[in-house]
């Protein structure tokens, strides 16, 4: 008499739906867009180009505005937390929220350019730009400005370009319900965002290494700081949209 031994098929990954790509390709490209058309179409000061890219215009309002949703984005996944794998992708979402936020309100200065306040005389002592906020203290500059500024950078390019085609070669792939990797580490949809964070900021680096100042229309730093911004929060919603077609289950 033959008898079958089964064996255990181990069951196959969830397949969960990414953001649309309206979302993570058409939105990404028309802050550039509209940025390279204003650079090519005129380089009059107080023209078009200078109304995007100067302090408290327009991309910089824009940054606030994707900013504050992706915060509450984050708080939303937050709240779905019993569907991670692990418990610790909760507080990440948690810690996520907080990084959004304070990001939005470091940009707005606390409220000054929407209340239109004069800081107090002994923060305009310290401050470059004369505002409410951390990043541009003479005194922590560094540290609360250009010290997270690279390391989102460098964020953006490992975890949002390198680590999303690393893991799209592995086989088998992550599994949603079981690797806390597939829900830490970025998906495709932040590829388009995380180059651009690097290749936006490109004018004004070559501007930096062959002159001395940089042109005021090779100012792109505010543009950059959106596209951190924005890849921060795309890689948030991501992680909501997935997290959302995850059956409940308990955290490891």
């Amino acid at each position: 008499m033959m008898t079958a031994s089964p064996t255990a098929e181990a069951a196959s990954p969830l397949k969960l739906r990414d953001v649309t790509p309206i979302l993570s390709i058409v939105a990404t490209l028309e802050v550039a867009i509209l940025t390279a058309a204003a650079y090519f179409g005129t380089h009059e000061e107080q023209g078009l180009l200078w109304l995007i890219i100067r302090k408290e215009a327009m991309v910089e309002w824009l940054t606030v505005l994707v900013l504050i949703p992706g915060g509450v984005t984050a708080l939303a996944a937050y709240r779905m937390r019993d569907r991670f794998p692990a418990r610790w992708l909760g507080v990440w979402m948690l810690l996520c929220a907080l990084g959004l936020f304070y990001f939005a309100g470091e940009e707005a200065s606390w409220g000054q350019h929407v209340f239109v306040w004069t800081p107090p005389e002994g923060v305009t002592d310290i401050n470059r730009q004369n505002e409410t906020n951390l990043h541009n203290l003479e005194v922590v500059g560094t540290m609360f400005g250009q010290k997270p500024k690279h390391v989102i950078e460098v964020w953006t390019v490992v975890g949002c370009i390198v680590m999303p085609l690393v893991l799209a070669r592995r086989r088998p792939p992550l599994d949603p319900a079981r690797d806390w990797a597939y829900w830490f580490w970025p998906t495709r949809a932040c590829i388009l965002a995380g180059v651009m964070c690097t290749l936006i900021y490109l004018p004004t680096r070559l501007a930096r290494f062959y002159h001395e100042s940089i042109p005021w229309e090779l100012r792109w730093s505010e543009v950059q700081e959106f596209y951190f911004a924005w890849t921060l929060v795309l890689y948030v919603v991501s992680i909501y949209v997935r997290l959302g077609q995850m059956p409940r289950q308990t955290a490891a």
